[in-house]
């Protein structure tokens, strides 16, 4: 090869693997320089420097005569290069590198983050998000990617399968199914104040079904502060959801809570237009298009730890209802700076009536 002229790019960012360091080892053996041993590698010189003090020992090479003399050991010490020491030197660096298990360091956290999770139902950044808006009195502090990655890799009692869904990331195409009409007022013509999510009184609703699609559960969501409401169905029709949506309305002191409401196209919604005469805006989502109602949807998916699908309604009260709801409410939210749903609301009941609890 032609030492003036190098094809070889230098590699950045890459660590030498053992063919180079055998080839590292035979050029040292023949008397090559480090710079000319880097230029045919492709590499710093600096690294190859480097490789050659990892994977130097010393070495006795006996002497070939021995003189009469008592210094005369019979042999003599030179520094050697070997590929495998270099190898191994490099491997027990790896082991060594990345940081240390600090969620240990504190296991009253430990405990703290699987009982919330395992016992409350929050996610790993409900939890930390909570504390640090909250304030907390633990010897350390990590973020919820940490908690995250222990629990990836078996570290904590908690197992993903008790995590909340992770977020998915993948975009829903938008479709529109011209077979199916619409209840009503299409979501198209819905004000433009709705989809800011700055106003409050702006609502999604949904039924949750039960075992052999003979119980329901009716769920209202706000879209400003994810305060939603569960409203136990005897039965699917549309004069029961108009019911339930009376009772709640008196159980609110009126309908002053309510400037529109968004629901599914489902048939239990036939009626629902009939809101319109209290001065309550009534829109319907398109066709199989869930997506349009994404806050609902996600508030029946946090209703599913507590109800999973196939679990017949008719074994729940209202007051059970009541109690789950008070629990997802009370989540951290991480939309509200870890603020829950419930404080949330509570706020916008003080600007309106001066109180702070329904």
């Amino acid at each position: 090869m032609n030492q003036e002229h190098f094809s070889t790019s230098a590699q950045k960012g890459k660590h030498l693997c053992l063919w180079e360091r055998e080839e590292i080892e035979k050029a040292l053996r023949c008397g090559a320089g480090i710079r000319s041993i880097a230029k045919v590698l492709g590499r710093s010189a600096s690294t190859i420097s480097r490789e050659i003090k990892r994977g130097t020992v010393k070495q006795r090479i006996r002497k070939e005569y021995v003189s009469s003399k008592r210094n005369d050991l019979g042999y003599i010490e030179k520094e050697i290069y070997f590929a495998d020491t270099g190898q191994t030197a490099a491997r027990n660096n790896t082991g060594r590198r990345g940081g240390k298990y600090k969620l240990f360091e504190d296991m009253k956290l430990v405990r703290y983050i699987e009982e919330k999770i395992l016992k409350d139902k929050w996610s790993p950044a409900m939890v930390i998000g909570w504390l640090k808006e909250q304030g907390h009195d633990f010897k350390i502090m990590v973020c919820f990617k940490t908690v995250y990655n222990y629990i990836d890799r078996g570290q904590l009692t908690v197992k993903n399968i008790d995590l909340l869904l992770k977020p998915r990331l993948k975009v829903k195409k938008r479709r529109i199914r011209q077979q199916k009409r619409i209840l009503g007022k299409s979501i198209e013509l819905r004000p433009l104040e709705v989809e800011t999510r700055e106003e409050f009184g702006h609502w999604e609703g949904d039924t949750i079904i039960g075992k052999g699609r003979n119980s329901a559960v009716l769920t209202l969501v706000g879209r400003k502060t994810n305060k939603g409401f569960m409203l136990y169905l005897k039965d699917r029709r549309a004069c029961s959801v108009m019911k339930a949506f009376s009772y709640l309305s008196d159980e609110l002191k009126g309908t002053r809570l309510f400037k529109t409401v968004t629901f599914d196209n489902g048939s239990e919604f036939a009626d629902c237009s009939k809101l319109e005469s209290d001065g309550i805006g009534v829109y319907f989502a398109r066709p199989y298009s869930a997506y349009e109602r994404g806050i609902n949807e996600n508030y029946n998916g946090i209703i599913r730890r507590y109800i999973p699908k196939g679990k017949d309604l008719n074994a729940l009260t209202q007051s059970d209802l009541i109690r789950i709801n008070n629990q997802i409410d009370t989540l951290p939210r991480k939309r509200h700076n870890f603020k829950t749903a419930q404080m949330m609301f509570d706020r916008e009941l003080e600007n309106i009536f001066g109180y702070t609890a329904v």
